[in-house]
């Protein structure tokens, strides 16, 4: 299975970038292809699974310093 990004995905991107920004994605694909996209896109292939991350009793307004360096550090 592969969902393709839209055909101006990796300029936007790479135009993002070029101003300083840190571009991250989160989507609902399967992780093999968020790594395949990313890899397309010129992202990271730091990929996490939420349900890896997130505990189900997470607050998502108040989140520990700890998963949120996690995040930082993911593609």
């Amino acid at each position: 299975m592969f969902d393709p990004p839209r055909d101006d995905s990796k300029a936007t991107i790479d135009a993002a970038k070029a101003k300083g920004v840190n571009v991250k994605m989160i989507t609902g694909d399967d992780t093999a292809i968020a790594i395949e996209t990313c890899r397309q896109l010129g992202l990271g292939t730091n990929i996490l699974n939420a349900a890896d991350v997130f505990p189900k009793d997470m607050d998502p307004d108040n989140v520990p310093d700890d998963i949120a360096e996690t995040i930082e550090k993911a593609d």
